[in-house]
C-alpha cells in the first residue's frame, strides 16, 4: 500500500510545483520589442519597450497598452542612448483574467506609429 501512495504523492508535488502565477508576455515588430513580466500574482508587473529599428534614436515616444487588466500608458520625450528603451513597473492587477493578445500602440517621432501584440 505504501509503495502505491508514494508515486501518487510525488506526482502531486510535481504538479503543484509546476503551477505558477508568473506572467511572461512578449511581442515584436520591425521597430519595437515589448516584454511584460511578473514573478507572482501579488508582485509588481515589469514592462520593457525597446526600440530595435534601424533609424536614428526615437524621440517623443508615446505608448498605450490596451488590455482589460493591463493598460498602462505614457510618454518619453527623449530616450537615453545607447539603450533606446523605456522600462517601468506597475502595481499588480488581476492579470489572470486578461484576454490575450494585448495590443500595444506605440507612436514616435511625431509621424510614425505601430501596434504590437503581446502574448
Amino acid at each position: 500500500m505504501r509503495k502505491r501512495i508514494l508515486p501518487i504523492l510525488m506526482m502531486l508535488l510535481l504538479l503543484l510545483g509546476c503551477s505558477s502565477n508568473k506572467l511572461s508576455l512578449h511581442g515584436e515588430s520591425v521597430n519595437w520589442n515589448v516584454s511584460v513580466s511578473s514573478e507572482n500574482k501579488n508582485g509588481p508587473i515589469s514592462f520593457v519597450i525597446r526600440y530595435i529599428g534601424e533609424e536614428d534614436q526615437p524621440r517623443n515616444v508615446r505608448y498605450q497598452f490596451a488590455g482589460q487588466a493591463i493598460s498602462p500608458s505614457g510618454s518619453m520625450e527623449k530616450l537615453n542612448a545607447p539603450y533606446k528603451e523605456i522600462s517601468f513597473k506597475s502595481d499588480s492587477n488581476d492579470y489572470e483574467s486578461e484576454t490575450l493578445p494585448i495590443p500595444v500602440h506605440i507612436q514616435w517621432n511625431r509621424d510614425q506609429e505601430e501596434t504590437i501584440y503581446v502574448e
